[in-house]
């Protein structure tokens, strides 16, 4: 029987007078109908334990036993039961802790009915406690997300549910699977909101002093593992000793690890003590969520460790993984290599010492930088995904950023040459607007242009084409074979209009100021993803055009829902592509999305061939861009011919499993 039943019935113990449908909802805070609903629910089961219930006109409802001896018992136990369910008594502030305390806390649908049954509220009663918490998340930059036959469930960043989490939960709970006497048992671990604050800001006061650094959101992890560390012992387990704890005496963690044990149990008596095996334990998982500086230092601790065995297997064979299926020979530069072992030896740091406890959220490394190429994160995902099926290593989001962080650090190491541009510029309203043209462009474009010259349109044919490297013009030089006849490459841009599809022409025009075997690969069907984050922006995006594009009738209400999420964006529609034009100052980063269609959907009666977000400036996504080409020329499966023949088809797919795998989180 669930909640809702139990305490019908023990109201029904408690009160010998037949008891009429109104009487129970007052007392029950449900309606009448669905207090008649549950009774008629719950006659099978009353029937089993020797009883039935009866309704009579005008007195109401009435218990008739047909088994004395089993509805005796029945009724101890449910006495006993309704007793504890009494204490629990939820108005409509409480309902709404309980209800936003488990959506932050439990990464799952959650049904609605469910969530009544718990709460003894009618489903209508809930909605508008679920609305009020729907206002209350989104100011938190968390969304609830409904559907139907599954319930509701609450998506965002996983740095915005830590905050909620901490705000929210108290007492905080969290299972934990304690191995004893070779049984495994799911603990709950249960504690005051206040009390853990006071606890992560001590450890955060008391360690800071060490040279220890931690991200934020590590912090808040490492502390709820002192919390865990903390009930366990409530319930007399203990972390026997081991051997293999050894080797921390020799590492810069086991001495500030012992001393915040010694502070914790001054500062709270009643929960800590110093258990020397609980420093080694604790010592071991700041080993492996710290920021190093010293990556060689770290990497001896790991290798005089008894797990240093197992992590050269592992770490040698990621290296031969690298080089074998993607011929990135890490080994060549020692650097870099000590870069990537580092995160490798971290993760293999805490699978082995992490022991029996299982936290059901992980700590998160807020990426790095502001932009992620799709083939960064694919290498990165590559990575992750050879350790957790070949060595059944749990890796949480924090691990697949430390590899993807360390490829954009790869990346954007790649030295790019540069040649700059000597360009020729007119246009048909004289030489003054072609010297303003020629200054807007220096202006946005410097760092890639060696010398400018405007000129008169008639000019062009006594001019020497050696001494330049492109025309931008506002003129279709295609049709004008009298004014043009040679070689030089002319790019067309509406001078008129400083919109963004001038700025893409531009873009376009500067594609090829780097030096790829003089030829930069530009085309327009790629999609350049170079903004790739757990944005509510993005979010929208990927959802319209990689889950939707099968049905279109869903992109207009889509395409109104991300107006209102993201009012700072202007929406535009030209020539087949819809246009979202923010600015950099509001969102923090920058770089140009492409989203692809086919034309499948439309927008106010527009059919949409693509959807393209821009936020400028341009020149830092070109350089990118290139040291991604750059690397890819490095992969075997993937070297400069097999790109020119088939970029289009492999960067779709390519950012295609990036983002499945990136919603899949």
């Amino acid at each position: 029987m669930n909640n809702r039943q139990l305490r019908i019935l023990y109201y029904f113990f408690s009160n010998p007078a037949p008891c009429k449908s109104s009487d129970i909802a007052r007392e029950l805070k449900l309606s009448s109908r669905t207090i008649r609903d549950t009774i008629k629910e719950m006659q099978p089961a009353c029937q089993e334990n020797g009883f039935s219930i009866h309704s009579r006109r005008n007195y109401g409802f009435e218990i008739q036993i047909e088994d004395e001896q089993l509805y005796q018992t029945f009724a101890e136990q449910i006495n006993v039961t309704g007793t504890v369910l009494n204490q629990i008594k939820y108005n409509e502030n409480e309902s709404f802790l309980f209800i936003a305390r488990k959506l932050a806390a439990i990464d799952d649908w959650i049904k609605i009915d469910k969530l009544a049954e718990e709460l003894n509220f009618s489903r209508s009663a809930l909605s508008p406690v679920i609305s009020d918490i729907t206002t209350y998340f989104r100011n938190r930059q968390l969304t609830i997300l409904h559907k139907k036959g599954k319930g509701i469930k609450l998506s965002g960043s996983e740095i915005n549910f830590r905050m909620a989490i901490i705000q929210l939960i108290g007492p905080l709970h969290h299972q934990t699977v304690i191995q004893k006497d070779e049984t495994a048992y799911n603990q709950f671990v249960y504690c005051d909101r206040d009390l853990f604050l006071a606890i992560r800001r001590e450890f955060k006061i008391f360690i800071s002093g060490s040279g220890i650094h931690f991200t934020d959101a590590m912090f808040i992890w490492l502390s709820f593992y002192l919390i865990i560390l903390m009930n366990r012992r409530k319930y007399g387990y203990r972390i026997a000793s081991s051997s293999a704890f050894d080797f921390l005496n020799q590492t810069a963690f086991f001495q500030p690890a012992s001393a915040l044990f010694e502070h914790l149990s001054q500062c709270f008596p009643g929960y800590f003590n110093v258990d020397v095996n609980e420093v080694y334990q604790f010592a071991a998982l700041m080993m492996c969520g710290a920021d190093i500086s010293d990556a060689r230092c770290f990497l001896r601790s790991v290798e005089a460790s008894p797990i240093a065995s197992e992590y050269k297997r592992i770490s040698e064979d990621c290296l031969y993984f690298l080089t074998h299926q993607f011929n990135l020979r890490l080994e060549d530069n020692p650097a870099f290599c000590e870069k990537f072992l580092l995160p490798l030896a971290q993760i293999v740091t805490k699978h082995y010492f992490h022991f029996e406890t299982k936290i059901t959220f992980s700590g998160v490394i807020t990426n790095k930088f502001s932009q992620v190429s799709p083939l960064v994160t694919y290498l990165g995902f590559k990575v992750a995904s050879q350790l957790e099926s070949k060595w059944h290593l749990s890796l949480s989001s924090d691990d697949y950023f430390r590899f993807i962080n360390f490829f954009m650090t790869l990346l954007t190491s790649i030295p790019v040459p540069i040649r700059k541009k000597r360009l020729l510029i007119t246009s048909g309203a004289g030489l003054a607007y072609s010297e303003s043209i020629g200054k807007l462009i220096q202006n946005e474009f410097s760092a890639y242009i060696e010398t400018i010259r405007p000129c008169e349109l008639y000019e062009i044919r006594h001019l020497n084409s050696t001494d330049f490297d492109m025309i931008i013009t506002n003129f279709d030089f295609s049709t004008l074979p009298q004014f043009y006849s040679y070689s030089l490459p002319f790019y067309r841009v509406n001078f008129e209009e400083r919109n963004i599809e001038a700025q893409l022409n531009l873009i376009q025009a500067f594609s090829d100021v780097f030096l790829i075997d003089d030829t930069f690969i530009s085309d327009e069907n790629i999609a350049f993803f170079e903004t790739i984050q757990f944005s509510s922006l993005l979010q929208i995006y990927q959802f319209v055009v990689y889950k939707n594009c099968r049905a279109p009738q869903k992109f207009q209400r889509l395409i109104g829902e991300f107006q209102k999420m993201e009012n700072t964006v202007d929406f535009k529609i030209t020539d087949g592509k819809l246009l979202l034009i923010g600015n950099k100052k509001d969102y923090g980063r920058e770089g140009i999305d492409v989203f692809l269609s086919d034309g499948k959907f439309s927008y106010k009666g527009n059919k949409i061939y693509a959807v393209l977000f821009c936020m400028l400036d341009f020149s830092s996504l070109l350089k990118l861009r290139v040291a991604e080409i750059y690397l890819m020329q490095l992969l075997s499966h993937c070297d400069m011919e097999t790109l020119k023949k088939e970029k289009t088809a492999y960067l779709k797919k390519l950012t295609c499993e990036v983002l499945i795998r990136f919603r899949s989180f």
